[in-house]
């Protein structure tokens, strides 16, 4: 934890110190959820903002309700945390994003448009609406809160999704890209 000219106010380490992790979010209390893969056992860890484990979710690996896919090289990577508290995974073996509540509770998969499944998505983010959106396969996939689709925009290639205060898109790849999306 640094703060605002980077310089270190704490430091702990994850999963006991075996190896760093993932993806990191907050959420609006300054809870820190890590996601972590690869050697682990493919799960997430939530930390008050002092650095204490407050909880470990998502089981894995795996491929049922409230586990995250995993293999020795491959998991999950991303996460993103609402305004609500409710955590999205981007689990890339599964072909889905997985939601929990604020507490881990498992609360269901996002795996489709309706017609086509997502395919390993990457990333994932949230606006300041509950919109959640997953970068799969040189798209932007769009869906509400409860998991309904949206929309989808194509990409010249995958990447990190940022959505700033102000739902201002960035995607970072080989370059950087702000974009902005037609209105629904």
């Amino acid at each position: 934890k640094l703060d605002p000219t980077g310089h270190e106010l704490l430091s702990w380490k994850v999963d006991g110190g075996a190896i760093g992790p993932m993806g990191l979010a907050l959420d609006p209390q300054g809870n820190i959820y890590v996601v972590l893969h690869r050697y682990h056992d493919h799960y997430v860890e939530k930390y008050s903002p002092d650095g204490k484990l407050l909880a470990k979710f998502a089981p894995g690996p795996g491929s049922g309700d409230g586990q995250i896919g995993g293999g020795s090289f491959l998991g999950a990577e991303e996460l993103a945390v609402d305004g609500n508290g409710n955590v999205y995974v981007a689990d890339v073996v599964n072909n889905r994003l997985v939601k929990f509540d604020n507490h881990g509770n498992f609360l269901y998969n996002i795996t489709s448009n309706g017609t086509l499944k997502l395919y390993r998505p990457t990333d994932v983010a949230v606006d300041s609406q509950g919109n959640v959106y997953t970068s799969s396969y040189q798209a932007i996939w769009k869906f509400d809160n409860t998991g309904k689709f949206i929309g989808e925009w194509f990409l010249p290639d995958d990447g990190n999704i940022v959505i700033d205060s102000h739902n201002n898109f960035t995607v970072i790849d080989e370059g950087i890209m702000k974009i902005s999306f037609p209105a629904n």
